[in-house]
C-alpha cells in the first residue's frame, strides 16, 4: 500500500518519495553506480548486532515489502524538486532497488547522473512529518521524524517499518538504524498472542524526534512534550503467534537507559499479561539489540477481556458481568470505548450527528447498532430505530451495539452486550449489599454514579463514602489519580451528561436536557417499553434514591450506552 505524504511547498530541498512495486527493469546486481539507469537507487540495511556479544544477528529480523515507501532528500540551490519512486525486492528481504515512477515540480531524472551532492533518505517515508533541514550553504543539519506508535510484523514475523536513515554521495544507500531494538523472547505453552505493548514511565518511545549525523551515523533525540501517549509502542503481529515454542520479536526503542519498562502481551481473546522489567537498568543502544527473555513461569494471563474493567458484578443469581472501560463512542464507521470512564463527547457533536461527521458521538437512539438501517447517527422522529420487541434474542439481538459491532479497543463483535432493565435493577437493588455498593461522585470534575463490584471492601486510599447520595453534600470527589486507585479495585463510574432530544418534531432541531437542571444520567437497556416508540433506561439523578429502571423513554432520544461482557 502506498501512503500519501504531504510536504510544504516552501521547502528548499528535494524530497523524493519511493515505494516498492512488483516489477523492475534491472536487478540490484546489474545496477552499479555508473550502470544504474537515471532515477534508480539501490538500498540495503545495516546489520543488527547483539549489544552484549557484539555478534551480528544471524536471522532475518527486518524486511522491506512491495509497496514500502522511503523518502529521499537531495538539496539543490536552484529550486525544489520532488519525485515518486517505486522499488522491488532483490536477493533478500532487506535488499531493494528503487526506481523513479512519476514526477512533480519539474523533476528531471536525466539530471541524476550529473548531481554531485549527497542523498539523504529515511524509511519509512511517512515518519517524516515536516522536512529535512539544511544550512544556507546546503549542508544537511537534521531530519524531523515522527516515530510510529504502532509497528507490525509480516506473516513470517519480520518487523516492518523499523525506522532507518541513510546518506550517500552515490546512488547506493545503506540504511542505518536510528533506534536500538528490544529483542523479546517469549515462551508459554498453549498460548497465542496477537500484540505486544512496551511502555516506559518517563521516556518518549514514539512521536516527534530529530535525527542528526556524525559522519554517516544517525543520532536520535526526542523533542516536544513527553505525553502519556508517547510513552508506549505497540507491535501488532501479522497473525496470532503460538508461544508453545520460543518465539523472538523485535521492537524499536530510542537509545537510552530504561529502569521502568513494562511489557504487555495480548491474546486474540483480549486476555492480557503484564510484566515489568525490574532487574536494574536496561540499556538500549543504536543498531544493537538487547534481550529480555520471559518463559513459562514469568507469564500469567488475566482472563479480563480487552477493554473491560476487572470488577465482577452480579446481574442475576447465576450470572456475572464486567463493565467496559468507558461509554460507547462512534465516528465514521468505527466504534470504540471511551479512554476513561469519566469521558463524554462534546454537546456540539452529539447535537448534530451525521454519517459524514468527523467527531465522536456517545448519545444514541435505541437499538442504533447499524443493523437493518438503525444507524448510530439517526436522531429524528419517524425513522428506523430498534425493533418493536426486546433486543435480546434471534435477529433482534443484532440491534444491540455490542453484539453487532467490532469495538476497536474491545475486540470482535459478539463479546459485549447491553444490560436488560431487570439486570440493571439487580445491580443497583437486588444483589447482596447493593445499597452500599452505589454512591454519587464527582470524578475529574464530572458528576456521575459509582457502582462497586460484588464483595468490594476498601483497600487503602482514597476514601469512599457509601453515604454520598447527591452531588452537593458529603460527596465523593476524586482527582484522576484518586479515581485510578478505585478503578484498579474494579470500581465503575457512569458519567452524567443529560440526554439529546428533538424539540421540533421531525424538523431536526435538537437540544440537551437534564444537564444542569433536573440533572440526570441515562443509559439504555435492551428492554422495550409499553409502546412501539419507547424503551427502558437506567436513570440516576440528584440523589441515589432515584436510581431506577422504571422510566420509559422515546427511542429517538439520544442516551449513553455502557456495554458489559458476560463472564459465565
Amino acid at each position: 500500500m502506498v501512503h500519501i505524504f504531504k510536504i510544504p511547498t516552501t521547502m528548499k530541498k528535494s524530497i523524493l518519495f519511493l515505494c516498492t512495486a512488483a516489477a523492475l527493469a534491472c536487478g540490484l546486481s546489474s545496477c552499479q553506480k555508473d550502470q544504474q539507469q537515471p532515477g534508480t537507487l539501490s538500498a540495503t540495511m545495516e546489520d543488527l548486532m547483539d549489544k552484549e556479544s557484539k555478534v551480528v544477528y544471524d536471522g532475518s529480523a527486518f524486511a522491506w515489502q512491495e509497496g514500502d515507501p522511503i523518502a529521499v532528500s537531495r538539496y539543490t540551490s536552484a529550486n525544489t524538486r520532488k519525485g515518486t519512486y517505486t522499488a522491488s525486492l532483490t536477493t533478500s528481504p532487506n535488499k531493494a532497488t528503487f526506481t523513479y515512477s512519476s514526477e512533480s515540480n519539474s523533476y528531471d531524472v536525466t539530471n541524476d547522473e550529473t548531481y554531485q551532492g549527497n542523498y539523504y533518505a529515511i524509511y519509512p517515508h511517512d515518519v517524516i512529518y515536516n522536512r529535512f533541514d539544511y544550512a544556507s550553504n546546503g549542508s544537511f543539519t537534521q531530519a524531523r521524524p515522527k516515530l510510529p506508535a504502532t509497528y507490525r510484523t509480516d506473516s513470517d514475523g519480520h518487523l516492518l517499518g523499523n525506522p532507518m536513515f541513510a546518506t550517500s554521495s552515490t546512488k547506493r544507500l545503506t540504511f542505518k538504524h536510528i533506534c536500538g531494538l528490544l529483542r523479546l523472547q517469549l515462551q508459554k505453552e498453549n498460548v497465542s498472542i496477537s500484540s505486544i505493548k512496551v511502555s516506559s514511565a518517563s521516556q518518549a518511545l514514539s512521536g516527534d524526534f530529530t535525527v542528526t549525523l556524525s559522519g554517516d551515523v544517525p543520532s536520535l533525540q526526542a523533542t516536544g512534550d513527553v505525553t502519556d501517549a508517547r510513552k508506549s509502542v505497540l507491535l501488532n503481529l501479522g497473525s496470532p503467534t503460538d508461544l508453545t515454542t520460543q518465539k523472538t520479536f523485535f521492537i524499536p526503542l530510542p537509545a537510552g537507559d530504561y529502569t521502568d519498562l513494562t511489557i504487555e502481551l495480548t491474546q486474540p481473546s483480549g486476555a492480557k499479561c503484564e510484566k515489568t522489567q525490574q532487574t536494574g537498568t536496561f540499556h538500549i543502544e543504536r543498531s544493537m539489540y538487547s534481550t529480555i527473555s520471559l518463559g513459562e513461569n514469568d507469564l500469567s494471563f488475566s482472563d479480563v477481556l480487552q477493554g473491560a474493567i476487572g470488577g465482577e458484578f452480579s446481574i442475576s443469581a447465576t450470572k456475572k458481568v464486567r463493565f467496559s472501560q468507558g461509554n460507547l463512542q462512534y465516528k465514521a464507521g468505527t466504534w470504540r470505548f471511551a479512554e476513561h470512564q469519566y469521558d463524554v463527547c462534546t454537546d456540539a457533536a452529539n447535537l448534530a450527528p451525521s454519517s459524514t461527521s468527523t467527531d465522536w458521538i456517545d448519545l444514541f437512539g435505541w437499538g442504533t447498532s447499524g443493523y437493518n438501517g438503525a444507524m448510530p447517527y439517526n436522531y429524528l422522529q419517524g425513522i428506523t430505530y430498534g425493533p418493536n420487541d426486546n433486543i435480546t434474542s434471534g435477529d433482534n439481538s443484532n440491534y444491540d451495539w455490542g453484539v453487532y459491532n467490532d469495538i476497536s479497543n474491545g475486540g470482535a463483535a459478539g463479546q459485549w452486550r447491553t444490560l436488560k432493565a431487570n439486570e440493571w435493577k439487580y445491580i443497583y437493588h437486588d444483589r447482596t449489599n447493593a445499597a452500599n455498593l452505589m454512591a454519587m461522585a464527582i470524578v475529574n470534575g464530572r458528576k456521575g454514579l459509582i457502582l462497586l463490584p460484588d464483595g468490594w471492601s476498601p483497600t487503602g486510599q482514597p476514601t469512599y463514602r457509601g453515604t454520598s447520595s447527591n452531588w452537593t453534600t458529603n460527596v465523593n470527589t476524586y482527582t484522576i489519580a484518586q479515581w485510578k486507585a478505585l478503578e484498579d479495585q474494579g470500581a465503575v463510574f457512569l458519567p452524567q451528561n443529560g440526554y439529546r432530544t428533538v424539540t421540533s418534531g421531525t424538523s431536526g432541531v435538537t437540544s440537551m436536557s437534564g444537564q444542569t437542571t433536573n440533572e440526570v444520567g441515562q443509559y439504555w437497556s435492551t428492554t422495550k417499553g409499553n409502546s412501539a416508540t419507547t424503551a427502558y433506561v437506567f436513570q440516576f439523578s440528584g440523589d441515589c434514591a432515584t436510581a431506577h429502571t422504571s422510566t420509559k423513554m422515546y427511542k429517538y432520544q439520544g442516551r449513553f450506552v455502557r456495554l458489559v461482557h458476560v463472564m459465565n
